[in-house]
């Protein structure tokens, strides 16, 4: 799904994908393409949500503090900057996606890549919620 918006900003998955850690960009990337009235897909991406949120924590240093390290503090800064004009832009359009859900679930993964710890988990966890609300959506839609 390519999202455009009249001011000619235009965003694309795998944009904002390459700008997250090399753990939750992927899994970003997934929600992003998911159909709308596949249960299945959502529930695929639920687990791997669920499996990076079970993996927070559990390691001294997750993935997405090694990506951190590996840029320059101006590359984080620029990163760290486009990542919070794509969160803006999703807010700002959530009627292009498929479901407010998704545009939540996009929204806290996105934070989610941008933080470790505690607050990494929250946002892991609210993009679970977000997702599996989507997914009881498309499920009720479909009877």
């Amino acid at each position: 799904m390519t999202q455009e918006t009249s001011d000619s900003y235009c965003a694309t998955g795998a944009d904002i994908q390459q700008m997250l850690s090399t753990d939750v960009g992927p899994v970003f990337k997934m929600v992003w393409d998911a159909p709308n009235h596949s249960p299945e897909c959502l529930e695929q991406a639920t687990r791997e949500i669920a499996t990076l949120h079970q993996n927070t924590g559990n390691t001294q240093q997750d993935s997405s503090s090694d990506d951190r390290a590996k840029h320059p503090r101006v590359r984080t800064f620029w990163l760290e900057a486009m990542l919070n004009i794509a969160v803006d832009w999703i807010k700002e359009n959530q009627e292009q996606f498929h479901s407010d859900n998704q545009a939540h679930c996009l929204i806290h993964l996105i934070k989610a890549g941008q933080t470790n710890g505690h607050t990494r988990q929250k946002h892991l966890h609210n993009a679970v919620t977000a997702l599996t609300a989507w997914r009881d959506e498309t499920t009720t839609k479909g009877k």
